[in-house]
């Protein structure tokens, strides 16, 4: 198993590195089969020391807060960066950023008030439940995406790879 952004996943699916993926980014429809396995919710989230998770707030109102977000080709930055720009806003108008791969270091960064971040709220479920990281209630914010089995269209082993999927769909 690999955990890595949406660009290298497809990458490593033309090169026949793994049989099929599970990704919540943009990807060409017409090069791969895929299949639905949900529709997610895109959340921001923050310490619960930090003030922004008392109050419901606009987006405009984080560009005050250092922005920690996943590497460039990743489709949870691909979410994010499509998201702000539909209200008109960039990366670039928080007033830092930092960048990070993995996940976990995210949220620990985020727990210790050292920024914000957005993640899907099955990402952060357990966190949330726990008071580890708080939801930021945004009024102009309400961001769904699916997330998708995704496999070479020719896959010689196609019988195998979806019972994969329906295994996945069986666990959740």
């Amino acid at each position: 198993m690999f955990v890595e952004n949406t660009h290298i996943l497809q990458e490593m699916l033309w090169e026949g590195k793994i049989d099929f993926t599970l990704l919540e980014g943009h990807f060409n429809r017409q090069e791969f089969a895929h299949k639905s396995i949900s529709n997610e919710e895109f959340v921001a989230v923050c310490s619960p020391e930090n003030i922004l998770a008392k109050k419901a707030i606009l987006l405009e109102d984080l560009l005050d807060q250092q922005l920690i977000l996943r590497e460039p080709g990743s489709g949870t930055l691909d979410i994010l960066e499509q998201a702000l720009y539909n209200q008109n806003l960039h990366i670039d108008d928080f007033i830092g950023r930092t960048q990070i791969t993995n996940m976990n270091v995210i949220k620990t960064l985020c727990h210790q008030n050292m920024g914000i971040t957005f993640m899907y709220r099955e990402a952060v479920k357990e966190e949330l439940a726990t008071g580890y990281l708080i939801e930021i209630p945004l009024v102009n914010f309400n961001i769904q995406h699916p997330f998708n089995f995704v496999y070479l269209k020719d896959a010689p082993d196609k019988q195998q790879i979806e019972s994969w999927f329906e295994t996945i769909m069986r666990l959740r």
